[in-house]
């Protein structure tokens, strides 16, 4: 069984493909827990009272309404990229499971639709914002390990780790949420992005760009 002592309640669980599993979701639902899932296309779900099971894809290509549409513009490597995306969302059952879910398609990321399963009954836009929260958080502790070489740090003991952790963390912090807001820091924000060496290629997540500008201005100043 699944704690759930430290959220309380108020928390989503956001998982990816591999744990679209009866087993798993019979759980998390006998705990009260809400969550959203990635699924696999082959994946077998009821519709309604039809007791004969469909694929997840096949659901998503004959009976998901795609109700709600938005035309986009992406940044991929510098390259700005026009794309179409579409939601739609649909209940459906798993077999000896009472509980309805909700199966959330996306199409416009790939040549498949995007598949969230979910007990969450939300706009399907929020459901995938919630969705791709969790990438942010990968991309962040990637991120970290990268631009700071958080692995090369060896030969410490465990509040010496800790300390570093945070102190980076703290950094994370600073590039994230306070130059991002505070408008008093536009100008420092740009003179950054100035310095930076993919000035002409930042990718999508910004703070490599950050990063790289923040030592050079560190780096190009005198100490005393």
């Amino acid at each position: 069984m699944l704690q759930n002592r430290y959220s309380k309640g108020k928390g989503i669980y956001v998982i990816d493909r591999g744990a679209d599993r009866k087993e798993l979701i019979k759980s998390m639902l006998l705990d009260n827990l809400r969550f959203i899932i990635r699924i696999k296309q082959e994946r077998l779900y009821l519709l309604g009272n039809n007791r004969k099971k469909k694929k997840a894809k096949d659901i998503a290509e004959r009976f998901i309404e795609y109700n709600q549409r938005y035309k986009l513009e992406i940044d991929n490597q510098g390259f700005k990229e026009k794309r179409v995306v579409e939601l739609g969302k649909k209940k459906v059952k798993i077999l000896q499971i009472k509980e309805e879910l909700w199966l959330v398609a996306i199409k416009g990321f790939g040549d498949k639709p995007m598949l969230l399963l979910t007990n969450v009954d939300k706009n399907p836009v929020i459901i995938l914002e919630m969705y791709l929260t969790r990438w942010k958080v990968e991309e962040s502790i990637r991120f970290l390990k990268q631009e700071y070489n958080l692995e090369d740090v060896r030969v410490r003991s465990y509040p010496g780790l800790r300390n570093t952790v945070s102190f980076l963390l703290a950094v994370f912090y600073f590039l994230s949420v306070y130059l991002g807001r505070k408008l008093k820091l536009n100008i420092l924000l740009k003179k950054i992005y100035e310095k930076a060496k993919r000035f002409f290629q930042i990718p999508p997540f910004k703070h490599y760009a950050l990063a790289d500008g923040i030592f050079r201005i560190l780096f190009n100043t005198p100490w005393r």
